[in-house]
């Protein structure tokens, strides 16, 4: 028996509130056994496939991303893996389904393991892909305003629609609409939160809402990838990078 797992690509960028997907074909590639001498009929094996904890980043008990706990109580973001059309027993068609939640994107990809295997253990084989929550983006969804989704990031309307200047509506905004959060910012050698925070005019709150893989006070890496949002009223940034106040 050969089974084999295939995927494409091998690395996926999912953005907050839109269903990302990643199709996963498994079939047995054996040369059935001519058993007719013995009464059976040829027949491939049938296959399973699940998520695998062995390999995946950060590492869970499923395997899976974990999911988060959701502003108006139970769990979000937690990903599913489904057949789709075209799925057999012994040619597998399966889709990996993950719409993050906020509190899931980071600068590291999730490392997603899956294992495929005949029914009767005769062969075995794991593949993993790469899935990059992206920061800085959101996606919105039935009844997001640009005040509704700045009100989740303690920002002010207004910083977050001047970094959105393909909106045109402010308060109507079509579902599936991939809203800037902010602007990318790259640690430079030096760097630690609080000089951030001066930097750039944000509260601690707002810096971390938009970067829930830092944690207070944690130590910064040289060439990790931050996102933020600068005030736009009384201050001048040049790129994105270094903010002064503007003279009254």
């Amino acid at each position: 028996v050969f089974v084999t797992l295939h995927d494409e690509p091998s690395s996926y960028v999912f953005n907050l509130g839109c269903m990302g997907t990643a199709k996963l074909m498994v079939r047995d590639e054996s040369v059935a056994l001519d058993l007719a001498s013995s009464g059976c009929a040829n027949s491939n094996y049938a296959i399973e496939i699940r998520a695998e904890a062995e390999g995946s980043y950060p590492t869970s008990v499923t395997g899976m991303p974990q999911g988060v706990m959701l502003p108006g109580g139970g769990l979000g973001g937690v990903p599913l893996l489904v057949a789709v059309e075209g799925d057999t027993p012994s040619s597998r068609v399966m889709e990996f389904r993950w719409e993050p939640e906020r509190g899931q994107q980071r600068s590291t990809p999730y490392r997603v393991c899956f294992s495929a295997a005949d029914v009767y253990g005769l062969a075995h084989v794991i593949k993993c892909i790469t899935v990059k929550v992206q920061k800085c983006v959101y996606c919105t969804r039935e009844g997001d305003t640009i005040a509704s989704i700045a009100s989740q990031y303690d920002t002010d309307w207004l910083h977050l629609y001047t970094t959105n200047p393909l909106v045109t509506n402010p308060d109507a905004l079509p579902v599936g609409t991939r809203i800037n959060t902010g602007v990318f910012y790259e640690v430079r050698k030096g760097d630690y939160l609080e000089l951030l925070y001066d930097r750039f005019f944000v509260e601690e709150s707002q810096l971390l809402a938009l970067n829930p893989d830092v944690g207070k006070g944690q130590e910064l890496v040289e060439g990790e990838e931050l996102c933020v949002l600068p005030p736009v009223c009384n201050v001048a940034c040049k790129h994105g990078l270094d903010c002064t106040p503007l003279q009254a």
